[in-house]
C-alpha cells in the first residue's frame, strides 16, 4: 500500500473516504498534537488527493497556521519526520516566497530523492517560483487557466494541469469557488501512484513515466491568481436578488459570497454551474463567455447575465 504524506495546514475530521489516515501530527507550538485544520487549505488538498487516489495510506503533517503561515524550522521538522516515515509521495502545496538558501530544507529534498520518495510542490499563485519549487529533486506542478481542458502537459520545467479546480471542499461541509496552483497537484499525485504501482521507483523513473503520459508545450501560460478582481456595482437588483436567492435556497450560500455549501456537486465546474443557472433563470447562459471576475462575486455574475439579457432582448 502506497504511503502519501501531506504537509500542509492539517485536516478536518471525517472528510476522507477512499483512503485511511494512519498518521497525524502538528508541528506548531500553539497546537495540541492533533493537526486540526484552521484555514481549510490542507483539508482541501487532502480531500482532492483522496478523491483520485485509492488504497493508499495518508500521513497528515501540519505546518501552516490559520493564516497559512509557517517558518523554515517548522518545515524542516516536518520534512525530517516525513523522512523517518519512509513515505512514497509527499505533497507540499504551499509557496515559500523566499530566495535565501536553507541548507536543511535543500538537504531534505536530496534525502527524499535518495530514498525514492517523490516530493510534489507548486509555485506561488502570484507567479513567484517559490523556494521549494526551485529545488532540483522535486516534481513541480502548476495550474492552468482553462475552464474545461482536463489535459496535463509539461512545459520543460513543470507539469501543468490545464484546467484549474472551481468548487473545492473546504471546512464545515462547505465548498469554495477558487482556483490556484496548490489545488492542481492531486492529478499528478495520482499519476505518481500509478507509476509506483507499475514498477517505477526512483525519481528518474517516475519522472520518465510522467513525461511519457503527457504532452509537451514549452509556450504554456501558467495560472496566476487574479488578485486584482473587485466587486462591481450592481446594475440590476432584480437579477442580483434572484441569483442570490437561488444560491441560498439551493446551495446554502453563506455570508461570504465566495463560499458555497455544495454537497451534491463536489467537483462542480463553470459549465455545470452555468447550465443550472440558465435553467433556473430560464435564460440560456453562454458557457465560454465567462471569466474569473464573473464568478468570484455574485454582483459581477449578475451584471454579466443582465448584460447578456439586454443583448438578446
Amino acid at each position: 500500500m502506497l504511503k502519501i504524506g501531506i504537509i500542509d495546514s492539517g485536516i478536518e475530521h471525517g472528510l476522507v473516504t477512499n483512503n485511511d489516515i494512519v498518521y497525524r501530527k502538528s508541528f506548531l507550538e500553539e497546537d495540541s498534537n492533533y493537526p486540526l485544520d484552521e484555514s481549510g487549505h490542507g483539508t482541501c488538498v487532502t480531500k482532492l488527493i483522496d478523491g483520485v487516489c485509492h488504497d493508499c495510506e495518508l500521513y497528515i503533517l501540519k505546518i501552516l497556521n490559520s493564516n497559512n503561515e509557517t517558518s523554515f524550522s517548522v518545515v524542516d521538522q516536518a520534512m525530517q519526520c516525513a523522512y523517518s516515515l519512509q513515505l512514497d509521495v509527499i505533497n507540499m502545496s504551499f509557496g515559500i516566497e523566499c530566495k535565501c538558501y536553507n541548507e536543511k530544507v535543500s538537504k531534505r529534498c536530496e534525502d527524499f530523492k535518495r530514498e525514492n520518495t517523490i516530493v510534489v510542490t507548486t509555485s506561488s499563485n502570484n507567479g513567484v517560483k517559490s523556494y521549494l519549487y526551485e529545488q532540483q529533486d522535486v516534481v513541480r506542478v502548476i495550474g492552468g487557466r482553462s475552464i474545461f481542458d482536463e489535459k496535463i502537459i509539461y512545459n520543460g520545467e513543470a507539469f501543468c494541469t490545464k484546467g484549474i479546480p472551481r468548487m473545492l471542499p473546504w471546512l464545515n461541509n462547505t465548498y469554495v469557488l477558487r482556483g490556484g496552483n496548490s489545488f492542481s497537484t492531486a492529478a499528478i499525485i495520482k499519476m505518481i501512484c500509478e507509476a509506483k504501482r507499475n514498477g517505477s521507483i526512483t525519481f528518474e523513473e517516475v519522472k520518465k513515466f510522467l513525461l511519457s503520459n503527457v504532452s509537451y508545450d514549452s509556450d504554456y501560460d501558467p495560472f496566476i491568481y487574479p488578485g486584482n478582481i473587485e466587486k462591481e456595482e450592481i446594475i440590476d437588483y432584480n437579477i442580483y436578488n434572484k441569483i442570490l436567492k437561488l444560491f441560498k435556497e439551493k446551495w446554502g450560500l453563506l455570508d461570504d459570497t465566495r463560499l458555497f455549501s455544495y454537497p451534491k456537486i463536489a467537483n462542480c465546474n463553470f459549465q455545470i454551474l452555468l447550465e443550472w443557472l440558465g435553467e433556473e433563470l430560464d435564460f440560456p447562459v453562454r458557457i465560454m463567455e465567462y471569466q474569473y471576475n464573473h464568478f468570484f462575486y455574485i454582483e459581477n455574475l449578475s451584471n454579466k447575465i443582465y448584460k447578456e439579457m439586454l443583448i438578446k432582448s
